[in-house]
């Protein structure tokens, strides 16, 4: 069941990566798979570091959960020095490793929360201390609020998002009672608030749901008109808006004749345009 919803989630990813990135390959001049490749590779990449994990005993994994939490905290720290951290869409949370290699210490993050917090409460576990809330609590909520920390500080939302995500798992895998899930999610809540609004980002990000003027030229919202565009008139003329598109107007009529028996040319001769690839692919 575990590998079924990894490999479900790895594939629904996979296409929303081509289905969000492939305009932007395309506005930078890249082939509309660029960004789906690397995604894919990484994947390829995963899933034999899943295969080898999954061999290792519980004992390996139980030795590397203090040494990776170290060392995920030295490099979260690395990456506000400057100099050294690198910012993506305003976000602190890079380190550069010269050319197209960068580095995101979050990422080791999780994985030490993971771990380190499954050593933690499994020990506790049996020594019978969970059923106290100090236990259950301490050290694992400071630790991850110090990995949530650091990462808040680069104003990485997202991050915090899916590392909150990780606590609750282990506080409910724990036994947990819900007043606790509420205390934890009012505060986790509370920050993310917090990060929005001291975020012009993010602000910008919101405003912009449900607004009619997207570009903020004052016309309204209608398909994108880039270089790149995936599709243009067989003229090189520009189609115009969806509807206009859709509706055929503007289109060259195609007088039918007695010999188009085909169905394209009977699709055309109703005032629909036919498009061509666009030169550059």
């Amino acid at each position: 069941m575990i590998i079924g919803a990894g490999m479900l989630i790895t594939g629904l990813g996979l296409v929303m990566v081509y289905s969000a990135s492939m305009i932007t390959a395309l506005r930078y001049e890249l082939v509309p798979s660029y960004f789906f490749r690397k995604q894919f590779f990484a994947a390829l990449l995963g899933t034999g570091l899943l295969f080898l994990a999954s061999r290792m005993p519980v004992r390996l994994h139980r030795a590397l959960a203090y040494p990776i939490l170290v060392g995920a905290v030295f490099l979260m720290a690395l990456v506000q020095i400057p100099g050294i951290g690198h910012a993506v869409n305003g976000n602190q949370n890079w380190i550069s490793l010269g050319g197209p290699f960068q580095l995101q210490p979050s990422e080791f993050g999780k994985l030490a929360l993971i771990l380190w917090g499954a050593d933690l409460l499994a020990r506790k576990q049996d020594m019978r201390l969970l059923t106290q809330w100090k236990h259950m609590l301490v050290p694992l909520v400071p630790g991850a609020f110090m990995l949530l920390g650091l990462i808040m500080l680069g104003g990485d939302m997202g991050t915090s998002i899916v590392l909150a995500a990780i606590l609750f798992g282990l506080l409910w895998t724990a036994g947990a009672p819900t007043r606790l899930f509420v205390g934890v999610l009012t505060v986790a809540g509370a920050i993310g608030v917090l990060l929005i609004k001291t975020s012009a980002n993010r602000m910008k990000r919101f405003q912009c749901i449900g607004a009619s003027d997207p570009g903020g030229d004052g016309a309204p919202a209608s398909r994108p008109r880039t270089e790149s565009m995936l599709w243009r008139r067989a003229d090189g003329s520009d189609p115009g808006s969806v509807r206009a598109w859709r509706n055929g107007a503007n289109c060259p009529r195609r007088t039918p004749t007695s010999s188009s028996r085909s169905p394209v040319r009977n699709w055309a001769s109703r005032g629909r345009c036919r498009y061509s690839p666009c030169s550059r692919l």
